[in-house]
């Protein structure tokens, strides 16, 4: 088990382990995380003094849903004469599994990852999302607030993908939050996670590729991805310079939900999306304004396979024209696979 860290620094990052936001002892009506006669007490002060309680199924302590004067009697006997005790979980806190009762706290939906950890990056800083990226193990998840993270400020170098947002192996990535966020429901997709190629669109400078993932599985979930451009032309027309202003795929599958593609540009193909042997299954993506020269402004695949579903792609041109849908999505060479379910396709 890795230590719960916090980094009191700008990057803003903060650890946290899979514990659930609704668990809770039944009989623990104070929460305090002991059974005695002190919650009795919390009990009566509610029934007869108009006391609050955080969560009504921890002081439901003999799980009738009803708090009444049987919850401090059935306490206090299994206190002090040998009654039994509260029904589970009480032995140590836990989700509800009397479901139909009319008290929530204990009967939440908070998805969370199911053995790893979550990494809160709170800061706006491009460089503390990779960091968190980067040092995070597969099964974990980061949980991105709803800023703006300009991948101009991340740099790994020389290569075709420096100023990029590396995405890690096994690391599933959540924009959307507040700082407070326990639970993925807790987000609000209204407000997306930004991830930039500039902080000025009009006059850059910009990245080529503002994500870029390679032999990773993953998922990103709730981003606006914006303004790359892999407008550099190469002595070659295949060089990854000419592809993939929003993203790049290289030997991977990605799972991208609740995320829109804006204003990615491309000198050859896929100003939003590029793919090289490669798989992605894309659910409410919105894909507008990107711009390729020749094939696939918002997609362009090689040896690629892609299911849009509940989607939307508008605005989005290539000079060598045709109709909507094969502007929009392309061939990059190579046999590839392309499906839409109940997707829209705007001039």
């Amino acid at each position: 088990m890795r230590q719960l860290i916090l980094l009191l620094s700008p990057l803003g990052l903060l650890f946290s382990p899979n514990a659930l936001a609704d668990e809770f002892i039944r009989g623990d009506a104070n929460g305090d995380g002991l059974v005695d006669i002190s919650d009795a007490i919390t009990m009566l002060d509610v029934l007869f003094q108009g006391a609050e309680i955080a969560c009504e199924d921890a002081g439901d302590a003999n799980d009738d849903g009803v708090l009444d004067i049987s919850d401090p009697t059935y306490l206090l006997i299994h206190l002090f004469w040998g009654g039994a005790a509260p029904p589970e979980p009480f032995a140590q806190a836990g989700l509800d599994p009397t479901t139909e009762d009319p008290y929530l706290c204990g009967d939440r939906t908070c998805g969370r990852p199911g053995s790893g950890q979550v990494i809160h990056v709170n800061s706006g800083s491009a460089a503390g999302l990779q960091m968190a990226i980067d040092i995070a193990e597969p099964g974990d998840e980061v949980w991105v607030s709803a800023d703006t993270y300009t991948t101009g400020s991340v740099s790994h170098g020389s290569s075709y993908q420096s100023n990029t947002q590396f995405l890690n192996d096994g690391v599933d990535l959540y924009g959307g939050f507040q700082e407070s966020a326990e639970c993925r429901e807790d987000r609000n997709l209204d407000t997306p996670t930004i991830l930039s190629g500039t902080d000025d669109p009009e006059f850059g400078p910009w990245t080529r590729h503002v994500v870029s993932a390679h032999s990773v599985h993953a998922t990103l979930d709730g981003f606006a991805i914006q303004n790359g451009r892999a407008t550099w032309m190469p002595s070659s027309s295949h060089h990854p310079y000419s592809y993939g202003g929003g993203l790049i795929l290289f030997d991977s599958d990605l799972v991208i939900r609740n995320s829109d593609f804006r204003d990615n540009r491309a000198q050859v193909g896929g100003g939003a999306i590029y793919m090289v042997d490669s798989a992605a299954d894309l659910e409410n993506v919105l894909f507008s304004q990107n711009q390729a020269v020749d094939r696939g402004a918002a997609v362009c695949l090689r040896n690629s396979d892609i299911r849009i579903q509940d989607s939307t792609l508008a605005e989005n041109r290539t000079w060598r024209g045709g109709s909507v849908r094969n502007q929009a999505i392309g061939g990059c060479g190579g046999a590839n696979f392309s499906m839409t379910v109940n997707t829209t396709f705007r001039p």
